[in-house]
């Protein structure tokens, strides 16, 4: 049997995750989890297109979509997809870059340069190559990338009469092609002959930033008081008006608009722009990315209840009426004793990350999340000349440009993006391999298929809380695996003989690794340390942020048992050194070459897969609405180089008459309050920011006194809205 794939690459619209996927025609995408392509947006409908074969020709049929399926700009139910056509799906660009049936080794195509311009893919098919012929004859790799040599001088874009480029291939680069294609049997391709032929390859991406506006941002932007009058006369971009409004639609905006209904805001009032239709779907996204799936435990305790702002009843009296609702009150004794006996006696309890996300989708429901919400990407902010505010947006279907005016505006952003080490980002650009030198929080559970399937080793770099779920993952896949060869190498700058100290409490290290339960000790959150930060200079702020601070993980005792089996069986070492360049070696492995920070010695690791786990990237600068904002207004940065923010987490310098702007989440880190970016930090930021709304007497918030404060409980328990 012939199999007709399609490789579909795309990068999330929220977060700029690379993304991969194999999938078999026909196939249909979606927003539902029940298709073959997930794209989430909800400017995709649950199914919005079906791809089909008809002959050699691949067909593409709207499956009555809400927003529609544009072909080249025009709006089609059915048609056939050629070479060169752009197909909007939502804020998704599809381009159709290769259909034809080239012959393995004597032709290639290559696509158009991305956004950056520095990347480009290659398509190719073959009607005569089996898979169990070529199985096993390479490790795994990236079936994209061949080398630089291997470019074609046209992209597809600058082709006439749909023709594809093609250049001829020597018999070294043809073999170098095939080495490339056994690594389509990892892919998981359904396959009952082990006889496979690629008919096409389709690369999905968002629309570059440049591309997302319909028309440039308009002159009236140019000025940092924009004149509402001036604007509403202006009758190309439409202009909305709210009360209340939320930048980012994450659980940062969630938290802020769940205090909003509870003191009185009705949902009319609200509005709340970003690009995933539920609060946490970006972060658990994240979470699974970096194996923290559905089944897991969050590094977050009890009382941090993002749906509840009351904290009662937590997640652990959650977990155990649960239990012995099901009858296993042994596993509800069990954390009973825990949350009485933590942590002297017993680790800190943690909840499981699909009850959080669930309990969040429940209370958004609730407080009416969907009618408050719009899915757009935020291009500009600006003062206004009544003391308001006006975003400039896109909206993510047909890239529409909007106004929307708002009062009190609230800014939770998250991190800008990924923190990807600079020689593997040099690493990346040179040898364009996005498979075998990831991030964590990117989708990269190939490696752990291949792992599984082949053995292998991994170049782990970081030593914190979601190094220490790689490593778990990897050890579980070792005891399901006994017969492969799976290693782990943990390469650290330097040793860490002992933790951070502060006054006379000083964190336990253990083979190098700092632990701490939190990321924060617990007093920071809402006890003597919190105080003493928001009472504290900006140079004490500075010190007392490094002293608590640092990079840790949770102290769990079947961990620290699984880094002790490790090095004692020796499929996990620990190196250390600064590196001074990553390199695709020979054999399909990556050479690391690591100086010794004491003896200057170079040592050259080999691994089949690197993993950066060293975190997210809080830089400012890479977010554009943050970086116009700052610029605009020469904002201040505090001692972190984030936001600067009052203790009721307002930016002060953009105060406008009676309009307030606050922010929060990580972008604010720095200020008089340390855990910014979780659960707890949010709800907090989100309670002080109601303090400076009731002063100026913001519209419809009332203040949450006993009574308000039972009657809003009561309905939160019965799932009634506020």
């Amino acid at each position: 049997m012939t199999i007709k794939s399609l490789l579909l690459t795309w990068n999330d619209p929220a977060t700029g995750d690379v993304n991969q996927r194999w999938i078999n025609l026909p196939a249909t995408i979606g927003r539902g989890n029940n298709n073959n392509l997930q794209l989430r947006s909800d400017a995709v409908s649950r199914q919005h297109v079906e791809l089909t074969l008809k002959g050699d020709e691949i067909q593409v049929k709207d499956l009555g979509s809400t927003n529609g399926t544009y072909l080249n700009g025009q709006v089609v139910q059915h048609s056939e997809l050629l070479l060169g056509d752009t197909l909007y799906l939502g804020s998704f660009l599809v381009s159709l870059l290769n259909t034809s049936d080239l012959a393995l080794g004597t032709t290639v195509t290559e696509s158009a340069e991305d956004a950056e311009g520095d990347r480009a893919t290659v398509a190719y098919s073959s009607d005569d190559f089996s898979l169990e012929d070529l199985k096993d004859t390479v490790p795994e790799t990236d079936p994209l990338m061949i080398d630089e040599a291997l470019k074609s001088p046209a992209a597809p874009s600058e082709l006439s009469d749909r023709e594809s480029a093609t250049i001829q291939l020597t018999e070294k680069e043809t073999s170098e092609i095939l080495d490339v294609a056994s690594a389509f049997e990892t892919q998981d391709i359904p396959d009952d002959t082990g006889e496979t032929t690629i008919t096409g390859f389709i690369y999905l991406d968002t629309m570059p930033q440049e591309s997302l506006m319909v028309v440039p941002p308009p002159p009236i932007l140019e000025d940092a008081l924009v004149k509402v009058a001036e604007l509403k006369s202006q009758d190309v971009i439409p202009v909305e008006e709210t009360t209340y409004l939320s930048l980012g639609a994450g659980v940062g905006s969630f938290c802020w608009i769940d205090y909003l209904r509870v003191s009185g805001v009705p949902t009319s009032e609200i509005r709340t722009i970003g690009f995933e239709p539920y609060p946490l779907e970006r972060y658990r996204r994240l979470c699974q990315n970096s194996q923290i799936p559905d089944h897991e435990r969050l590094r977050s305790d009890s009382g941090s209840t993002p749906d509840n702002i009351w904290g009662y009843p937590g997640y652990a009296v959650r977990e155990i009426a649960s239990d012995v609702a099901s009858g296993n009150v042994g596993h509800a004794a069990k954390i009973a004793w825990q949350i009485f006996s933590e942590p002297v006696l017993s680790e800190s309890y943690t909840p499981i990350s699909g009850r959080v996300f669930e309990s969040v989708d429940r209370e958004a429901a609730r407080i009416g999340w969907e009618e408050m919400m719009i899915g757009g990407r935020i291009r500009n902010i600006r003062k206004t000349d009544d003391g308001r505010y006006v975003v400039f947006y896109h909206t993510l279907h047909g890239s529409e440009p909007r106004y929307l005016i708002g009062q009190y505006v609230h800014m939770s952003l998250g991190y800008p993006g990924f923190r990807l080490l600079d020689d593997l980002t040099t690493y990346r650009k040179l040898s364009q391999d996005f498979k075998r030198v990831v991030n964590a929080y990117e989708d990269h559970n190939h490696v752990y298929d291949v792992l599984a399937k082949k053995g292998g080793s991994v170049l782990l770099r970081g030593r914190g809380i979601v190094a220490s779920r790689l490593i778990q993952r990897i050890y579980e896949i070792r005891q399901a695996n006994p017969d492969k060869d799976i290693k782990i190498i943990n390469l650290l700058r330097s040793p860490l003989p002992e933790g951070h100290r502060y006054g006379g409490n000083q964190r336990l290290v253990e083979n190098h690794w700092e632990l701490q339960p939190y990321n924060w000790p617990k007093s920071a959150f809402g006890g003597n340390l919190k105080a003493l930060l928001e009472d504290a200079t900006p140079e004490q702020r500075d010190q007392l942020l490094n002293d608590w601070g640092g990079t840790t993980t949770a102290d769990r005792t079947d961990w620290r048992h699984m880094i002790r089996d490790g090095l004692k069986e020796g499929w996990y070492d620990i190196r250390f050194g600064a590196v001074s360049e990553v390199k695709a070696g020979s054999g399909n492995r990556i050479e690391t070459a690591v100086k010794n920070r004491v003896n200057d010695q170079l040592e050259i690791i080999y691994s089949d897969y690197v993993i950066d786990a060293t975190g997210l990237n809080a830089s400012l600068d890479r977010n554009p609405i943050l970086k116009d904002l700052l610029n605009k207004y020469d904002l201040p940065l505090n001692i972190k180089g984030r936001l600067k923010t009052d203790n009721q987490f307002e930016m002060v310098e953009l105060r406008n008459g009676n309009g307030r702007f606050f922010a929060t989440g990580a972008i604010t880190f720095g200020n008089g309050y340390a855990p910014v970016d979780s659960f707890v930090g949010l709800q907090y930021a989100a309670g002080r920011s109601m303090e400076t709304l009731l002063a100026v007497s913001a519209p419809h918030v009332q203040p949450i006194n006993p009574f308000r404060s039972l009657s809003q409980y009561m309905k939160w328990i019965r799932g009634v809205q506020p």
